[in-house]
């Protein structure tokens, strides 16, 4: 979080003032900086693109519950309140079926 909001203002105010503000190293930012994306972000991005072709494929009639069990069963393991989280993430919502 720190990292993240050096690297947003740092045009603004220079890196080593922005370091010593927010009592962290540069050289821990600067390896943040280059280090790739994670497994545990890559994971979530994969799922979160399954959710989202899997919401749409049903017509947005399908809520977290459902979902859930179409992701798992296509061999995406997630549960319950991730699928809400990103969800409301994404600003999906199910459709009432009536009306």
């Amino acid at each position: 979080m720190k990292y993240a909001c050096i690297e947003e203002n740092r045009g603004d105010v220079t890196v080593v003032k922005l370091c010593r503000w927010l009592a962290v190293s540069r050289s821990g930012y600067y390896k943040w900086r280059r280090r790739g994306t994670s497994d545990r972000e890559m994971r979530k991005l994969a799922a979160e693109k399954a959710l989202i072709a899997t919401f749409t494929k049903f017509k947005a009639r399908y809520g977290s519950p459902r979902l859930v069990r179409e992701l798992n069963s296509d061999g995406i393991a997630c549960s319950e309140n991730h699928v809400a989280k990103l969800m409301t993430e994404n600003g999906l919502k199910a459709r009432n079926g009536k009306g």
